[in-house]
């Protein structure tokens, strides 16, 4: 029965009409394996009685021949690896666009230099116009 299974699970059933055991469907008769003719003919009238019996359900998958299925379904292609963030941790970058961002990335040196132009700025600034709770600079 797991020979005839088999056959099920790619869409080919046992078909008997009259005294004659046929694969349907008949395309898919030329695309067995060399084993798979080899058993039929050596297990012929096991097989007969089996599809006489009507104990393996139909067919749910459709037969495609082999050439048609490996177009159909190309092989998978590994997933592109996705660039680890040093800053981040084991995992990728949250993006500019995160509130968690500076902190992740305290010690990357875009911001490292984006900090000190920061604090440059407040410096002058205060340099300039004063400290507002200290009072004026003269």
């Amino acid at each position: 029965m797991t020979f005839a299974s088999r056959l099920l699970a790619q869409g080919i059933e046992l078909v008997l009409r009259g005294n004659r055991l046929w694969v349907w469907p008949a395309k898919a008769h030329q695309h067995l394996t060399d084993e798979d003719k080899e058993f039929m003919r050596e297990h012929r009238d096991d097989l007969k009685a089996l599809a006489a019996s009507k104990v393996l359900p139909e067919a749910t998958v459709v037969w495609a021949p082999p050439s048609t299925v490996e177009a159909a379904s190309p092989t998978p292609q590994p997933a592109a690896e996705v660039p680890h963030c040093p800053y981040c941790g084991a995992r990728r970058c949250v993006g500019m666009e995160s509130p968690w961002y500076r902190l992740l990335h305290w010690d990357a040196p875009e911001e490292v230099a984006r900090r000190d132009r920061d604090a440059s700025a407040v410096m002058l600034r205060m340099m300039r116009f004063g400290h507002p709770h200290l009072g004026d600079p003269s």
